[in-house]
């Protein structure tokens, strides 16, 4: 069953509009405790997988640069920020282009005729 491209784009306009969403409440909410937190889940919730990748490795990365190098990480709006970038794109790349591309288990892809 294919969806109809108003959908697809209807999806991919409130996605990304949930998503931009994410990244001004990081800005109007910098000064706030536990931002950091809120921008986390909701990444992970709109960008899964990706973001929990992300997340998974770089907890790994500042867990061994604390303990290795005595450096902390400080969280914030440019942490916030950082990690908005690495998850967003790749979760649409992911989402957008490469899931309908080589299709989902039970699916069609692109290329079935």
């Amino acid at each position: 069953m294919r969806v109809p491209p108003r959908v697809v784009i209807g999806i991919k306009v409130c996605w990304c509009a949930f998503c931009l969403w994410v990244l001004v409440f990081a800005w109007l909410n910098r000064a706030a405790v536990d931002t950091d937190l809120a921008v986390m889940w909701a990444l992970l919730v709109l960008t899964f997988p990706v973001a929990l990748t992300i997340s998974s490795i770089g907890t790994v990365a500042f867990i061994a640069l604390d303990k290795f190098a005595g450096v902390t990480v400080p969280g914030g709006f440019l942490f916030n920020a950082i990690f908005w970038l690495l998850s967003v794109p790749a979760a649409y790349w992911f989402w957008f282009i490469l899931v309908p591309r080589i299709g989902i288990p039970g699916g069609h892809s692109k290329h079935e005729h």
